[in-house]
């Protein structure tokens, strides 16, 4: 196979008994060219695919190569090279040392959906073979994604899991960052067999692969995780719970997701439970940090943190989740919940621990 670099290892060539598959990168296929009789197909804007197959295959109609494609069974080809390629990565690192290969390669390899109806749009702009190119891997991109959803292609980050089917496999497709991180290690910590796939991949999966096997991470999922593994929260810093708060509740509409969570940030950087019965009053009166002169150190915990971000601030003081009935049905009564402002922003002043 040929990488970026346009090296050659042919233990990663595919074979089965009807053809040979090589990817290239686009400057390197003049070399193969030149050296076989190989066909192409462009499989993504920066690969380029070189079949070859067998000589019998070659009296096959050439009007119609998406219909030669599968009786040649390219897809199912395609995902067990994919799958045999995987298999030489080592996906813990970022890089192979013994390949110089990393599990972004594999990826790279899977096409992309809406980049090829991007192509497929634009086919104008292009030769007549470059348009034929374009035509023939966008009728035949949704047989090579439903191949790949039957191959153990996914590698769970969760110790002990290795290559995940997609049945088995949690998507943690939030953007790269500390709340992806939180999740990564609140969900592994519950043996969740979490991966992290590109946005193209995630795409392609839940387009063209079983969907009732998918399973992507939501507000929800880690609502109810942590509600049965509590205890995972007494490991976490206070910026890893504000941003498990912050991806529940600003992900999702509904406040009850973080009852009986211990998420409930308060100004003296210690977190509290949301409750919605017999809750202490958590007062809300202002996102500044100078109120807190006017009272007792020891009473700061009856405030809300004034220190956490605005979108996150302003959540919690809304409506919401200051007990104003949405229905009878989805929200507790006004009395019910543990947070909330009251009439004059702040506590009275028998409350005031310096008078």
């Amino acid at each position: 196979m040929y990488t970026n670099n346009g090296k050659v290892d042919n233990s990663h060539t595919y074979f089965n008994e009807y053809m040979a598959i090589e990817v290239l990168s686009s400057e390197s296929s003049n070399i193969l060219l030149q050296s076989q009789n190989y066909q192409s197909i462009q499989l993504t804007s920066s690969r380029i695919l070189y079949y070859c197959t067998c000589p019998s295959l070659n009296s096959l109609s050439k009007d119609d190569l998406c219909t030669k494609l599968r009786q040649i069974k390219f897809p199912q080809a395609y995902a067990l090279f994919l799958k045999d390629l995987s298999r030489l990565i080592k996906p813990i690192t970022s890089l192979s040392s013994s390949s110089n290969l990393s599990i972004d390669l594999i990826w790279e390899l899977m096409p992309d959906v809406d980049e090829h109806q991007r192509l497929l749009n634009e086919k104008h702009k292009y030769s007549l073979q470059q348009q034929q190119n374009v035509q023939i891997i966008n009728n035949i991109i949704p047989d090579i994604w439903r191949e790949i959803g039957k191959q153990e292609l996914f590698y769970s980050v969760t110790d002990g899991w290795g290559y995940v089917a997609i049945e088995d496999m949690i998507i943690n497709n939030v953007e790269s960052g500390p709340i992806q991180d939180v999740l990564t290690y609140v969900f592994s910590e519950a043996n969740a067999p979490i991966v992290i796939l590109p946005s193209h991949v995630i795409n392609g999966l839940c387009k063209y692969s079983n969907k009732h096997y998918l399973q992507v991470m939501t507000p929800f999922h880690a609502s109810e995780l942590l509600a049965k593994n509590s205890s995972i929260l007494l490991r976490l810093t206070f910026e890893q719970k504000l941003s498990l708060l912050k991806y529940i509740i600003l992900n999702d509409p509904d406040p009850t997701l973080v009852l009986e969570l211990e998420l409930l940030p308060l100004a003296n950087n210690t977190f509290i439970t949301f409750q919605t019965k017999q809750a202490s009053i958590v007062y809300i009166v202002d996102k500044s940090v100078d109120f807190l002169k006017l009272f007792h150190i020891k009473q700061h915990d009856r405030f809300l943190n004034p220190n956490i971000d605005q979108d996150l601030f302003d959540k919690l003081s809304s409506k919401n989740f200051q007990g104003i009935r949405r229905s009878e049905s989805t929200s507790p009564s006004s009395r019910d919940r543990g947070i909330r402002r009251s009439e004059s922003t702040s506590p009275s002043s028998r409350d005031r621990g310096n008078e």
